[in-house]
């Protein structure tokens, strides 16, 4: 049994010494994106969804990856694999940022057939997480990315309301439960409109 005990706790010096100093690179990533872009932001915020779960509950409340030897072994081993998800990531430096705000806006301004209109770094941002959401993908899917960001971009700057927003969405959404459909207009507007 002894030597079981001194096998796991050599295991849990190794992952924490490993998870110390990867910790260390992404905390001073982390510390220069949210100087450059604010606090959390693009990659910043997944990674900060991910260590501020209860189970890990490895982020400090000054939007850190917090590492303490008293940590678990699957604690020690899921913080170790955000972390090093994260700084293998594009978003994950202030010049993958740029690169990807810049090919966000771009082909934004493509799909939208217009490469004349202005989108703020903030609308890049949202547009880019927007793409993960599921409420979002169900229209973007049936409607198209291009008229989807337009009704988005057009509806938030005009500040329209719900019923307005998803009045317009419904007129180029070709099939679906308007009850189904209505709650995801409320999903979105909530989560997109009220920031």
């Amino acid at each position: 049994m002894a030597r079981k005990k001194n096998d796991l706790s050599a295991k849990k010096v190794d992952l924490y010494n490993e998870l110390k100093n990867e910790a260390k690179k992404a905390n001073r990533r982390i510390k220069n994106i949210d100087k450059k872009f604010g606090k959390s932001t693009w990659g910043v915020r997944r990674l900060e969804s991910r260590l501020s779960s209860v189970p890990i509950d490895a982020w400090s409340k000054y939007g850190r990856i917090k590492v303490n030897k008293k940590m678990s072994i699957a604690q020690l081993e899921a913080t170790l694999k955000a972390t090093k998800n994260f700084l293998a990531s594009q978003t994950s430096t202030i010049t993958g940022i740029r690169k990807q705000i810049k090919n966000v806006k771009k082909g934004i301004r493509k799909s939208m057939s217009s490469p004349t209109v202005r989108i703020t770094n903030d609308e890049t941002e949202k547009l880019y997480n927007m793409l993960s959401d599921f409420n979002v993908r169900t229209f973007v899917d049936n409607m198209g990315a291009s008229e989807f960001w337009d009704i988005y971009l057009t509806s938030k700057r005009k500040n329209l309301s719900e019923e307005d927003f998803g009045e317009q969405l419904l007129n180029y959404y070709e099939n679906g439960n308007d009850e189904e459909l209505k709650e995801d207009i409320n999903k979105i507007y909530n989560k997109y409109f009220k920031k």
